[in-house]
Parts: C-alpha cells; structure tokens; sequence
C-alpha cells in the first residue's frame, strides 16, 4: 500500500507538473 501510495504521490506530481507547463 505505501509503495502504490508513494507511486500515486510521484505520478499526481508529476501529472501536476505537466499541466501547469501546458496551461501556462
């Protein structure tokens, strides 16, 4: 569960990361 979880956290960020490059 914590490696899925740290996985999710690593992937949000990353995902966040591009949207924000994409938006601006």
């Amino acid at each position: 569960a914590d490696v899925i979880k740290a996985n999710k956290k690593v992937a949000l960020e990353n995902w966040d990361r591009f949207y924000k490059s994409e938006d601006v």
